[in-house]
């Protein structure tokens, strides 16, 4: 009895650290890849325009927790979408952002550089409630999910 009481406060006090666990992911200005429990690479390094650092939109989604499924682009109107819990719209070159229905300004709009999308990392993780830490010291980004 004394066992099975113990494995359930086990399971009680795990269960939430498992499903509903965080991880981080580290982004560096000029650096060629980003570390989420190891390093991954991508073909666009991160840079700083208007003080905000940009990333490749899927390198953005990733690090808020969406996959390849969650990431579209209408070439139509340069707009990248990212959907997760909501949908947000991120138009390359405008000032805003769209979340639902909601209409974010944001300081530094996305851009294409050398054919990739690139978004302000801060303003989109913040829209899908994902903190962003600056290390000015290292010129990383913490991206906490």
């Amino acid at each position: 009895m004394i066992r099975k009481i113990g494995l359930l406060l086990l399971i009680v006090f795990l269960l939430p650290s498992i499903v509903f666990g965080s991880s981080k992911a580290t982004f560096t200005v000029g650096v060629g890849k980003y570390d989420v429990n190891g390093a991954v690479r991508y073909d666009a390094a991160p840079f700083i325009k208007d003080n905000r650092m940009f990333l490749p939109v899927r390198y953005v989604a990733y690090s808020v927790g969406l996959g390849d499924n969650s990431i579209h682009w209408d070439q139509e109107t340069k707009t990248a979408f990212l959907m997760g819990d909501s949908i947000v719209a991120i138009p390359v070159g405008r000032d805003y952002i769209v979340k639902g229905t909601q209409v974010i300004k944001i300081d530094s709009p996305a851009v294409i550089t050398f054919g990739r999308t690139m978004l302000p990392i801060r303003a989109v993780s913040e829209a899908f409630g994902v903190k962003v830490e600056w290390d000015s010291a290292r010129k990383q980004a913490i991206v906490f999910n």
